[in-house]
């Protein structure tokens, strides 16, 4: 297939993702995400709200993506919604350079603290200057397993991970081993996957941590949320919301969208 008939399918093709994976997303404003968040706590389940935005590749871009996440926390201090707040660093500058990613997550924190509101920074690559920096503020960090295992066994004052799981990680036959060892060594471990099944196996094989908390994604799979619930796990659920959408989609969409999409939008049949 050429480029103009690809693109042609473009309109169409985002239009079908969005119908696949509309309940995965809180809508497109802050006021769906709170609205589902609250409807969630009302069920005793835990939330973590995130703002879908692309990486800010210029200061009013991460300007931007910042005062959102600041307005987010106050709002959700006001309604007393039982939420954190997950920011990716990529979002607020950190392409541009790590000065400007940290500069915009410290005025987060402050806000955050102030009106006691739990943030988590995630980001694809934790160096040596950003641990020392993000070690320093009262944030919880989110990374992969394997920066989670480099950052907790690296000696510093480690108090809030969240484990990113990708699809590299879910035929690892250790992955149980190495999340109770992190689990054990972390106040408040928190464990994040796409993958509804995979986090209810998880929640068997590490029932003995009972301090980790499962993430599931909105959209989860009621009855694996159920079960890792008979198990006295804690259990979480993130919430997405935004217009910039369908990056998020193409990575955290079920498994078997992506190849029913793939299929329509190459006429694959």
């Amino acid at each position: 297939m050429v480029d103009s008939e690809i693109k042609s399918n473009e309109p169409i093709m985002e239009k079908v993702l969005h119908r696949l994976v509309s309940k995965h997303i809180a809508g497109t404003t802050m006021s769906s995400a709170l609205d589902a968040a609250k409807g969630i706590s009302d069920k005793g389940i835990s939330t973590s709200i995130m703002f879908l935005s692309g990486a800010a590749m210029d200061k009013p871009k991460a300007a931007y993506v910042t005062s959102t996440y600041l307005e987010l926390i106050r709002r959700i201090a006001r309604l007393g919604i039982g939420a954190s707040v997950h920011v990716r660093l990529e979002q607020i500058g950190l392409g541009i350079g790590d000065s400007v990613a940290i500069a915009n997550m410290k005025k987060i924190e402050e806000i955050s603290n102030r009106n006691r509101v739990f943030v988590w920074a995630e980001t694809d690559s934790l160096s040596k200057p950003l641990i020392r920096e993000l070690s320093a503020m009262k944030i919880g960090i989110a990374c992969s397993l394997d920066d989670a295992e480099r950052y907790v066994n690296g000696g510093k004052s480690t108090k809030y991970v969240k484990v990113l799981l990708g699809e590299e990680n879910r035929k690892d036959k250790e992955i149980a081993k190495r999340i109770g060892a992190i689990a054990k060594r972390v106040e408040m471990p928190v464990l994040s996957s796409g993958s509804d099944e995979l986090l209810s196996k998880l929640s068997k094989a590490g029932r003995n941590e009972r301090n980790l908390i499962f993430e599931f994604r909105l959209g989860y799979n009621k009855r694996h949320l159920k079960k890792a619930q008979k198990r006295k796990a804690k259990v979480s659920v993130l919430v997405p919301f935004g217009k910039d959408w369908v990056n998020y989609a193409m990575g955290n969409a079920p498994e078997g969208y992506m190849k029913f999409f793939a299929k329509r939008l190459f006429h694959d049949d």
